[in-house]
């Protein structure tokens, strides 16, 4: 995704050149170099995870990756309607969208195929962004574990059987390929 917006179109600071020679007052720039920041903290700061003992060392690097994913589709979404006359009108139905949502909405404009680990990894950020987000706000008995969140994915994806006491140094490589190539296979599409 990052590499196709600098390639598709010109990113200029404090606005975009759409391809038709239409400038639109955004900081295109700007908003794709703070999502993939937010994407390399996720990444980064989940291949130092050694357990799954603390909750906040998993809500860290998922908070990360929704986010940076979430701007990144949405700055596909503004390019791809941007030159549009109701823009305005356009870019406020993408307010409040889950990443399936938005997902499906690129789905719409460009020609994306994601492969069954990117969709799930693009659900389970949705269940997160719905579910886990803003749980630190709420009772700690009136929510669902974050981890487990996370332990589903990867289970499901490596077919092993992580559990909350399991130690991640021995399939420590595998984790770290596994969400980095999820997540990178979601940028590059």
């Amino acid at each position: 995704m990052i590499l196709w917006c600098y390639n598709e179109y010109s990113l200029v600071t404090g606005g975009v050149l759409i391809s038709n020679g239409t400038f639109k007052d955004f900081n295109l720039g700007g908003e794709l170099e703070t999502a993939g920041e937010f994407i390399f903290d996720s990444i980064k700061t989940y291949s130092r995870i050694l357990s799954f003992a603390r909750q906040y060392e998993v809500n860290y690097p998922l908070f990360h990756a929704s986010i940076g994913i979430e701007r990144l589709q949405k700055i596909l979404l503004y390019l791809a309607h941007g030159a549009s006359p109701d823009y305005a009108e356009i870019s406020g139905t993408f307010n409040g969208l889950s990443h399936i949502e938005l997902h499906n909405k690129l789905t719409e404009c460009y020609k994306i195929n994601f492969s069954n680990r990117e969709l799930h990894f693009l659900i389970m950020l949705s269940d997160y962004y719905r579910e886990f987000r803003y749980s630190v706000y709420r009772l700690p008995n009136t929510h669902s574990d974050v981890r487990l969140l996370l332990i589903d994915f990867i289970n499901m994806q490596l077919k092993t059987n992580i559990t909350l006491s399991s130690s991640l140094r021995a399939p420590r490589k595998d984790l770290n390929t596994l969400l980095g190539e999820t997540m990178g296979a979601i940028v590059r599409t």
